[in-house]
C-alpha cells in the first residue's frame, strides 16, 4: 500500500546510518496503466555527509515528482453519470507513483519505499507534509476534498432515463482514494432515508473520481459518506442543489490543496473586462513641409488584449472559506467558464458569519491568453 503524499510542498527523504560517509536515492516513477517501476532509475541523487560529526543526509523529492503531473481538464462528460455510473478511475497524468530507493556508503537499504503523488500542499500549521491518510480510522484511504456543504446548479438536471446532457454545469466530482474495503453511502437530502452504498473494495488503493449525486435525483441533493470497513463514517459532504434564472452560472474548476480538481459555482452578476495593451512610435511624416495631417504622428503596433472577468459566489456559508476559497486562491491551476485562468484578486477578507450575517465574495480572474491569437 502506498501512501498519498502533496508535492507543491518539500518531501525529505532522510538518510542517517553509523559510520556513514554518503548517501544515494534512486527515484522511479510509474502511471497506473504501467505494468511496473522501470529497471532503471528516471533519477538518481547522491551526496557526501557534511562533517564526520553530522552525518545525516536529506533529499527533498517533491520537485522531481512534480515534474510528472499536469492537469489538462476536470471530467467534463460522463456517459452514466445520472444513470448507473458511481466511480471512474482519475485521469492517471494527475498523479504519479514513485519507487525510492535508498542507499548509505553504496549498501543498498530499502528498496520498497512508494509513495502515490498528487500535485497539492500542507499548510504550515498542518506540520510537514500531512498525509490526511495517518488517521487510523481511515484505513489508508483519503478523501481529495474537505467535508462541507457544496451547491451545483440545478440546470443540468437530468432526464430519467438519460445521460447526463449539459456536461458543462455537472456536479462536482470527488477524487478519492479508497481505503480498505471503504463503502461510498448517498442519502437523499430530501427525505434523508434510502441511504444507497457502493462498495470500493474493488478499487481499493487506486485514485477514482466519484459522483457526488447518485442516479437521476439531481433536483434533491445528497448527503455523500465515505464508510470505513467498520461502517464508521471518515467523510461527509452534503451537495445542494440551487436555481439561478436571471445571472448566467460560471463553472470555476480548479486545483485544490489535495492535488485534485474541485468545482464551484458563480451564481450570481459577473462582469467581463478588456485591457488592450499596445507599442507606440513616432512616424516620419511623407513630406516635412506639406504633409497629409490624415497620416498622423504616432502608430500603433503590437496591438493585443488581454480579458478579464468578475463574478459572485452568490450566498455562502462560512465553511466556504475553508472547503473551497482558500483552495481556489492558492491554486495554480484554474478553469473559468471551462476556459484557463489565473486569479486577479489577492486579496480577500475571510467573511464571518457573526460579524457579516451574509456572506457573498466577488472573485477577479484574468484569461491565461492573449484575445488575439499570438501563438508562435
Amino acid at each position: 500500500m502506498s501512501t498519498a503524499i502533496n508535492v507543491r510542498s518539500p518531501f525529505i527523504v532522510t538518510i542517517d546510518e553509523v559510520g556513514q560517509t554518503n548517501s544515494k536515492i534512486e527515484l522511479r516513477f510509474k502511471r497506473l496503466s504501467d505494468v511496473a517501476f522501470p529497471s532503471d532509475p528516471d533519477y538518481t541523487l547522491s551526496k557526501n555527509i557534511p562533517a564526520s560529526n553530522l552525518t545525516e543526509t536529506n533529499y527533498n523529492i517533491a520537485p522531481f515528482c512534480r515534474e510528472y503531473i499536469s492537469h489538462l481538464s476536470p471530467r467534463l462528460s460522463w456517459t452514466n453519470y445520472g444513470v448507473s455510473a458511481t466511480f471512474e478511475d482519475t485521469v492517471e497524468t494527475e498523479y504519479v507513483q514513485v519507487l525510492i530507493y535508498t542507499y548509505s556508503n553504496g549498501v543498498l537499504l530499502d528498496a520498497n519505499i512508494q509513495y502515490t503523488c498528487f500535485d497539492g500542499f500542507g499548510y504550515y500549521a498542518d506540520g510537514t507534509n500531512p498525509s490526511y491518510m495517518t488517521d487510523t480510522d481511515r484505513d489508508g484511504g483519503v478523501v481529495m476534498m474537505d467535508e462541507g456543504t457544496y451547491y451545483y446548479h440545478l440546470a443540468c438536471t437530468n432526464p430519467t432515463s438519460a445521460p447526463l446532457t449539459n456536461t458543462d454545469l455537472h456536479p462536482q466530482y470527488i477524487t478519492v482514494m479508497p481505503g480498505e474495503d471503504w463503502d461510498v453511502e448517498y442519502v437523499n437530502l430530501v427525505t434523508m432515508s434510502g441511504g444507497v452504498a457502493i462498495d470500493l473494495a474493488s478499487v481499493e488503493n487506486t485514485p477514482i473520481d466519484v459522483t457526488s449525486v447518485y442516479l437521476n435525483n439531481f433536483d434533491k441533493g445528497y448527503r455523500v459518506q465515505f464508510k470505513n470497513k467498520l461502517g464508521s463514517a471518515v467523510w461527509t459532504g452534503y451537495f445542494r442543489p440551487l436555481t439561478e434564472s436571471k445571472y448566467d452560472v460560471i463553472p470555476v474548476d480548479f486545483i485544490n490543496k489535495y492535488g485534485a480538481w474541485q468545482r464551484t459555482f458563480m451564481f450570481k452578476a459577473s462582469n467581463d473586462y478588456l485591457e488592450v495593451q499596445t507599442t507606440d512610435y513616432n512616424l516620419f511624416q511623407s513630406d516635412l513641409t506639406d504633409y497629409d495631417i490624415k497620416e498622423g504622428q504616432i502608430r500603433t503596433f503590437n496591438v493585443n488584449g488581454k480579458e478579464s472577468i468578475k463574478c459572485n459566489t452568490g450566498w455562502v456559508g462560512q465553511d466556504y472559506n475553508d472547503n473551497t476559497l482558500k483552495h481556489l486562491m492558492l491554486s495554480e491551476r484554474i478553469l473559468v467558464g471551462n476556459k484557463p485562468a489565473r486569479m486577479k484578486t489577492k486579496s480577500v477578507e475571510l467573511q464571518k458569519h457573526l460579524n457579516n450575517k451574509t456572506i457573498n465574495y466577488s472573485i477577479e480572474f484574468d484569461y491565461s491568453f492573449e484575445t488575439i491569437n499570438s501563438i508562435v
